[in-house]
């Protein structure tokens, strides 16, 4: 019953997500919009080629780009499947200088990752209602004067391998 109340719980929340999508769709139909490459690559299901990547990649479902919700794929109703998050960032690099490797302190990256958490949080998960998010992947990499990040969480049931 609890498992029951926690994936309704989690269905309201991505129908209330994909009402903000069509929203959103009606207010720039008539612009045309051009999307990254990386995230072009999301929403055809395929992996970003960012140069420096962690992880292992999944289609996602619902794919934000630097702050804002771009796309979200219909679930399927013939096998329930987790929600998995794509969100990415993308932003002129200030100055030449070496960001490292790391992808724990890319600042594109680090504000992906806060606005992936901002929309796990609107999902309802991490507040006691049944679901949890996790990492899956993350990529990262500078090209033509900007920095560009990306990671992937996954909404889950609770689950004992929670990192």
């Amino acid at each position: 019953m609890r498992r029951l109340c926690g994936l309704l719980l989690l269905a309201g929340a991505l129908v209330a997500l994909l009402a903000l999508v069509r929203r959103s769709r009606r207010a720039t139909s008539g612009l045309a919009r051009v999307l990254p490459p990386d995230v072009e690559a999301a929403i055809a299901g395929e992996r970003p080629a960012l140069a420096q990547q962690r992880g292992r990649y999944h289609p996602a479902r619902l794919i934000a780009s630097d702050g804002r919700l771009v796309h979200a794929a219909p679930a399927s109703a013939v096998e329930p499947a987790p929600l998995v998050l794509y969100s990415s960032w993308h932003e002129p690099l200030a100055s030449e200088r070496d960001l490292g490797s790391d992808g724990d302190v890319h600042p594109s990256l680090v504000a992906a990752e806060a606005y992936a958490r901002a929309l796990v949080a609107a999902c309802g998960a991490g507040d006691g209602a049944g679901a949890a998010a996790r990492e899956l992947w993350r990529g990262w990499e500078h090209v033509d004067g900007r920095t560009i990040g990306a990671i992937e969480l996954v909404l889950d049931e609770p689950a004992a391998e929670m990192r």
